[in-house]
């Protein structure tokens, strides 16, 4: 779920394992591969991280080239990162999200 080099900020993982631990998957919209004419329907601007290490992608360059293309969404690549980027590297996510809302 992390990148091989990077050490989560130790609050998080605590909340991560004990949430896996303990808790129930609940979900109540199953996520889903939104298809290209859809995308480009989008009114809302949407912010999409991506990670440098990603392993939900065959291809980080190919999905953040196909984000980008969308006119409503603005990609961002988070450096030294896999799937569980905002643990990784929360001071870059909330960073971006912070001033993405402002």
């Amino acid at each position: 779920m992390f990148a091989k080099q990077n050490v989560p900020n130790e609050t998080l993982y605590n909340q991560f394992f004990i949430g896996y631990k303990y808790g129930k998957i609940n979900l109540r919209v199953a996520p889903k591969v939104f298809k290209q004419e859809e995308l480009e329907r989008l009114q809302a601007e949407t912010l999409v991280l991506i990670s440098e290490q990603e392993v939900v992608y065959s291809s980080t360059k190919k999905a953040l080239d196909n984000a980008a293309a969308i006119p409503k969404i603005t990609a961002v690549l988070i450096p030294n990162s896999s799937h569980c980027l905002p643990a990784e590297q929360n001071e870059i996510v909330n960073d971006l999200v912070t001033k993405y809302l402002l």
